[in-house]
């Protein structure tokens, strides 16, 4: 898969009637990630099931943990 490029999207919700709450973006060249974007996005009215949300804090959580990860390896 070293010659794999492309780019993966993920949508999230954040209520039962589908309002997006939180796109994902990642973008794969010569099979490594070579960007990783997370957008947050403010359904209409503010309103949010709460499942959605302990499942966005989980994964910033570890996206967070990877970036301190990377960032020690490199000191």
């Amino acid at each position: 898969m070293k010659n794999t490029n492309f780019t993966a999207i993920d949508v999230e919700t954040a209520t039962a009637s589908r309002m997006i709450c939180q796109i994902g973006i990642v973008q794969v060249e010569q099979g490594n990630i070579a960007r990783e974007e997370s957008l947050l996005i403010q359904p209409p009215g503010n309103k949010y099931d709460e499942n959605c949300i302990k499942s966005i804090i989980s994964r910033l959580k570890t996206r967070l943990d990877r970036q301190r990860s990377k960032k020690s390896g490199q000191n």
